[in-house]
């Protein structure tokens, strides 16, 4: 029983990361804003970092990552809405193949 109440406590810091920050974010907004990132950072680019980064090769590549993230999450093989697919991907399908995992690791203890 001690490991089920470990492998819970481990599949809730994921879930219980996402909340907070979703709780502490400001107010959605699709306008840009000089000061701060908002969803048009998001969809489109984010100008703020590509000024501020642009000269390290490592963040070229994870700002390219990110962007196809975002551009296979709009143009899924599904069909499914952007909304639709980034929940269906990042809360149902992330957790279920972290939980295997965990499953693996913890099964033989």
């Amino acid at each position: 029983m001690k490991n089920w109440a470990r492998l819970g406590l481990l599949m809730l810091i994921p879930m219980s990361t996402l909340i907070l920050v979703n709780e502490l974010s400001s107010p959605v907004s699709n306008q840009f804003k000089e000061t701060m990132c908002t969803r048009y950072c998001h969809t489109i680019r984010c100008q703020h970092f590509i000024e501020t980064k642009s000269q390290s090769s490592v963040v070229v590549k994870l700002t390219e990552a990110y962007a196809s993230n975002i551009r296979w999450l709009m143009d899924n093989p599904i069909g499914l809405r952007y909304k639709e697919m980034n929940l269906l991907v990042y809360l149902i399908l992330v957790p279920i193949m972290l939980f295997v995992l965990l499953w693996g690791v913890f099964r033989d203890y």
